[in-house]
């Protein structure tokens, strides 16, 4: 028998996608509004390599390059000191495990969607 879901909530984003996206899961990373920012940024520069890379092994090791890590210090008008407590506050709340985005705040497109779901389950102990 296939599990068809009767609950579902549609969430506009009123900014952008990735923003919207870590703003509903905030209780779950704990990252402030500017660190959501930052990380929201590098979801979507992740996304575009994504879009181009044929090897899916290596999307995140170019995502964290000095190149890429350069252009979001330029972005956000961050020294390297503060770029590096960024880092350290995702690595602490779980946004980045093993320097890499962590895949369960990754959201799944499927090939030419727009629209992402999320599957949240309860479990009740």
């Amino acid at each position: 028998m296939e599990y068809k879901p009767t609950n579902c909530v549609v969430i506009p984003c009123k900014k952008t996608f990735y923003k919207s996206w870590l703003e509903f899961l905030q209780p779950i990373h704990g990252l402030a509004n500017k660190e959501m920012d930052i990380a929201a940024y590098m979801l979507e520069m992740r996304k575009d390599i994504a879009d181009s890379c044929p090897n899916k092994n290596i999307i995140d090791e170019i995502l964290f390059s000095t190149e890429n890590r350069k252009n979001v210090m330029k972005k956000f008008g961050m020294k390297l000191t503060y770029f590096n407590t960024v880092l350290n506050k995702f690595r602490k709340c779980g946004f980045v495990e093993n320097n890499k985005i962590n895949p369960k705040l990754i959201p799944k497109f499927g090939d030419g969607q727009k629209n992402c779901q999320l599957l949240l389950v309860f479990n009740d102990k």
